[in-house]
């Protein structure tokens, strides 16, 4: 049988070398699977986190008549399919991503 050679990765914390938002990323999420600290997809995800105040936002409620939030459906996730027109609050969250993922 030939043998395989393979390529083991060096682990930047371990060697002293710089870590880069991915590779920092990659063992977060790794020591989490393995304490058992990770949750996947959507579904996992709302059983863990059920945001109440995310469901209000996205309109996850009912408006009763004196104009307040009952019935709140909590939500981990909202995604944006069309901003709509471009707002002075869509600008500081485009600013505020911008400068978190630099």
């Amino acid at each position: 049988m030939a043998e395989v050679e393979v390529e083991v990765p060096v682990n930047p914390v371990l060697s002293g070398g710089a870590m880069d938002v991915n590779q920092a990323l990659q063992e977060v999420l790794k020591t989490a699977l393995i304490h058992g600290g990770l949750v996947h997809g959507l579904h996992e995800a709302a059983k863990v986190d059920n945001n109440k105040k995310l469901g209000e936002w996205a309109g996850l409620c009912k408006i009763d008549k004196d104009g307040k939030a009952r019935k709140i459906v909590g939500c981990s996730c909202v995604v944006i399919k069309d901003f709509g027109e471009e707002t002075p609050a869509l600008d500081v969250l485009k600013d505020y991503l911008k400068v978190s993922s630099s």
